[in-house]
């Protein structure tokens, strides 16, 4: 892929990519260099580090706006975490690679959906292109860049996947100080092992790659119940 990009092109990845890395001491400088870095790459509107726990279906997001997600709006995610076709495509797949949610669905199609009309209608956002930096069986990791009206080219999507195996190199070595990273709650029956973020779990559950539950959500005041499904 690579290959098709210009030289300025490769050297604005890497300029992006040493600009995240430099002076990372932490996961949490990491998170913040890189929603800030990232846009000089590739021009976005709302730009976070989402953190997507796959056993409770719920995320947790870094972002360069403060305040633009507010915590309703987290909930509602929630409520459609399961239907997200880029959880979907990403979550517990080793061979995750960027992808824009047209690569999955028609943009009509999407715009006809309960999670754009209840989520990205309410936050302004049309186009959404996700970078998976760490895949495991229990969280995803990603940036994700956002725009509305203007959607993501495959140049946008081939200047950033460049250097995507790199900013997963980074979040790993920047995720080894577990002190510096919140952390979610991994639940199974009999046990509640705590991890920090893209660490996995000292006792991995018996959850198959892939494997999606059925889930029935209730989300008062944010979405009506339903039962999930997406296809």
């Amino acid at each position: 892929m690579s290959g098709n990009l210009s030289g300025i092109e490769m050297r604005a990845a890497l300029d992006t990519l040493h600009a995240i890395g430099k002076g990372c001491a932490d996961g949490s400088d990491f998170a913040r260099r890189g929603v800030h870095c990232l846009p000089r790459l590739i021009s976005s509107e709302l730009t976070t580090l989402s953190v997507c726990d796959l056993d409770s279906g719920h995320r947790s997001v870094v972002c360069d706006q403060p305040g633009a997600i507010s915590r309703r709006e987290l909930e509602v995610f929630d409520c459609h975490f399961f239907d997200h076709p880029l959880v979907r495509e990403h979550g517990r797949n080793p061979a995750a690679v960027t992808r824009r949610i047209q690569d999955l669905l028609p943009d009509s199609a999407f715009q006809r959906t309960s999670l754009y009309n209840d989520y990205y209608r309410a936050i302004r956002i049309d186009h959404v292109m996700a970078v998976p930096i760490h895949v495991d069986r229990h969280v995803l990791v990603s940036f994700v860049v956002n725009r509305s009206k203007r959607g993501f080219s495959d140049r946008d999507r081939e200047r950033v996947e460049v250097i995507r195996p790199h900013l997963g190199h980074l979040y790993r070595l920047s995720a080894r100080n577990r002190a510096a990273l919140p952390e979610l709650r991994h639940r199974s029956p009999g046990a509640s092992v705590k991890y920090s973020i893209g660490l996995a779990p000292a006792k991995p559950t018996r959850t198959s790659p892939r494997s999606w539950p059925s889930v029935r959500v209730r989300c008062k005041n944010t979405c009506s119940e339903s039962t999930k499904s997406w296809v």
